[in-house]
């Protein structure tokens, strides 16, 4: 016995149930996408603001290395140069 074939409103029907759940995967989808992009993004600037962090910590540990050395003493002074004493006062008003 030969089956009928299916009326257009249960093909409509059954249409518009497939297209809900392609519409909820696809929704489900752009969520995953989104929130993996924001842990991405929160990760991202972690790692710039530690990296910055590293970064101000060695030029503080640098500076500190230089203002160390201008002022113990020694058999001859260390030669100033400018750009020493810049970066001192700069290094100075900056702890200020």
């Amino acid at each position: 016995m030969a089956r009928k074939p299916p009326r257009s409103t249960e093909v409509r029907a059954e249409a518009r149930v497939i297209l809900h759940r392609w519409q909820q995967a696809m929704t489900k989808t752009e969520n995953e996408i989104a929130e993996a992009i924001a842990i991405g993004d929160t990760i991202l600037e972690d790692a710039l603001h530690h990296e910055s962090e590293l970064q101000s910590y060695d030029y503080e540990v640098q500076l500190a290395m230089l203002d160390n050395s201008l002022i113990t003493p020694s058999e001859q002074p260390p030669e100033l140069r400018p750009e020493h004493i810049e970066a001192l006062e700069h290094f100075r008003e900056q702890k200020a």
